[in-house]
């Protein structure tokens, strides 16, 4: 059994365990480097997989029996193959993040079979602790021995490849060392010295684990020195339409901040996209690979802007474009609609959802505002109620108001508050009576969601998606369904307090109002309570008055 602290029980600790845990380092601080994205994770799996293996390998060497150690290595041949096929998958993302990459695992799953039944293990007791005879069948050797160079070189001819097409000299100068460290480390370093060592001493350790340590060192420098070129966007065209097309692409490179710049991750994400597209044209490389240049001389192709506006929804949707490059788009919009046709109409309503739910179409001009508003709706319905009290749109969004009547004179503005709402593209929540003036005025709008307070049912009832029955008396129900309603956000006009005081008390009442206001703050929702002043004394009009800041007569 090999001594602890001994000087080859330190060598295998250094090697091993210390490699493993300046691994774990360097992964984490490139991850934060890189942010969360393909490459990163893929990234972080292959320092986790180098990680294992090199805890495993001290494990199987310091074992306490030879079974034990047996057990480990056996363990330690199913992960190795995996430790190349994540390094590979890193460097496909890089060059195109999709699932289709991770075929480049296949032989590593095809290897950890391999060595799972094909391969048998004896432990022999040495110097350095437990090392290993394996006795492996001819043709599972075969295969090893046929695929295991292949796959080495299919690796160096994509990060080749990758740096053939880097951005910059820079990017190409890191991607160089990288693929020097892979040749020497992994395609010469552990190939040849396992050979040597097995040749000379079969009791010693093989180096892989300060290889590992190498290869992830040199990833670790490469990800994490500044960048010395500074990437630029260049028009080659001088028409307005080329100008504002130059800023747009500049905002959309900037916006894309989950991929970093690091290793030209960002630059191989931007064309692979664009080459999807078929917009791989438009960008190019000057000779120095500083600049990225705008490929368009005088007026802008209209089908590749479309196409484009068409990509950045799609990327602004998945969260791969940062949120406020949207406000950039719409701005680029407003000023060239008339030029864009039609096309832009078809692409705007193939992203109508997203559109409505980030609310972006509020910042369209009124021409295209319309399109995006319900069936007989007009641009002045976006604000028809805010306007009428004296609020903004941003305002009403975000407040509940007290709308204290005495006569039918007050539906017109429960109608402005619907119609704002349904502009907005939320759905609206109706709580009143069954037969009720209110569900008259309001019965024919789509979108509207009626919860009808009910003095004979005993339970919660929905009868289908537009319609439920709530016990009028139950205060606890009213708010299990405001709680539902502010979870996915809303409209809600409420029919009304008074209503509530009369079967219940003025406290019950009371306390409804206060905790149905606790769960709308910061939730998306807003409502309009309604509460008849005729019927009640100042005292409790002060009482509830005192809950808003926007009480409406």
């Amino acid at each position: 059994m090999l001594e602890p602290f001994s000087f080859n029980y330190i060598f295998l600790l250094i090697e091993y365990v210390f490699g493993a845990l300046a691994i774990v380092f360097a992964t984490i601080l490139t991850m934060y480097k890189l942010r969360l994205n393909q490459v990163s994770v893929s990234l972080a799996l292959f320092g986790f997989s180098v990680v294992l293996w090199d805890l495993l390998v001290f494990m199987h060497r310091t074992a306490l029996t030879a079974q034990l150690s047996l057990q480990i290595f056996k363990v330690i041949g199913l992960i190795h193959p995996f430790i190349l096929g994540f390094f590979f998958l890193t460097f496909l993302n890089i060059w195109r993040a999709r699932l289709l990459n991770l075929i480049c695992l296949a032989p590593s799953v095809f290897g950890s079979l391999i060595y799972a039944f094909f391969v048998e293990y004896e432990m022999v007791e040495g110097a350095f602790g437990w090392s290993y005879r394996t006795i492996i069948a001819p043709h599972a050797t075969f295969m090893i021995n046929l695929f295991t160079p292949i796959y080495m070189a299919s690796i160096i001819l994509v990060l080749v490849l990758l740096w053939f097409k880097a951005a910059s000299r820079s990017i190409r100068k890191r991607l160089m060392y990288i693929l020097a460290s892979f040749i020497i480390f992994q395609a010469i370093g552990v190939t040849v010295t396992n050979f040597i060592i097995l040749q000379a001493d079969p009791d010693f350790p093989p180096l892989g684990g300060l290889f590992y340590l190498g290869t992830f060192i040199v990833i670790y420098y490469v990800s994490n020195v500044p960048q010395s070129d500074v990437i630029t966007l260049v028009p080659l065209g001088y028409s307005k339409m080329t100008e504002d097309f130059s800023r747009l692409l500049k905002a959309f490179i900037e916006g894309m901040s989950r991929f970093p710049e690091q290793l030209g991750i960002r630059y191989f994400r931007l064309f692979s996209l664009f080459n999807e597209k078929g917009l791989g044209d438009v960008l190019s490389f000057d000779s120095r690979g500083s600049r990225i240049l705008l490929n368009i001389k005088g007026d802008v192709d209209v089908e590749r802007v479309n196409r484009f506006i068409d990509l950045s929804l799609a990327l602004l949707e998945s969260g791969e474009l940062d949120k406020s490059f949207g406000s950039t788009l719409v701005d680029f919009v407003n000023k060239n609609y008339s030029v864009l046709g039609a096309e832009l109409v078809h692409v705007l309503k193939k992203h109508e959802g997203y559109i409505r739910s980030e609310r972006l179409f509020e910042m369209f001009s009124k021409d295209l505002k319309q399109m995006f508003l319900p069936k007989g709706f007009s641009v002045n319905d976006i604000e028809v109620f805010s306007k009428s009290i004296g609020v903004t749109h941003e305002v009403f969004r975000v407040s509940n108001f007290l709308l204290e009547f005495s006569s039918e004179d007050y539906l017109s503005k429960i109608i402005d508050f619907v119609k704002e709402c349904l502009c907005g593209g939320e759905n609206v929540f109706v709580f009143t009576h069954k037969g009720s003036v209110i569900e008259n005025a309001l019965n024919g709008f789509e979108n509207l969601k009626f919860v009808f307070l009910s003095t004979t049912h005993s339970k919660v009832v929905h009868m289908n998606e537009r319609i439920s029955f709530v016990p009028a008396g139950d205060i606890s129900s009213i708010l299990g369904f405001f709680n539902i309603i502010c979870r996915t956000g809303g409209g809600i006009v409420f029919d009304n307090v008074s209503d509530i005081i009369i079967l219940t008390s003025f406290e019950q009442a009371y306390k409804m109002v206060r905790h149905a206001l606790d769960l709308l703050s910061n939730s998306g929702s807003h409502c309009l309570f309604l509460i008849n002043r005729n019927v009640h004394d100042k005292n409790i009009l002060s009482a509830f008055e005192s809950l808003f800041r926007y009480v409406l007569r």
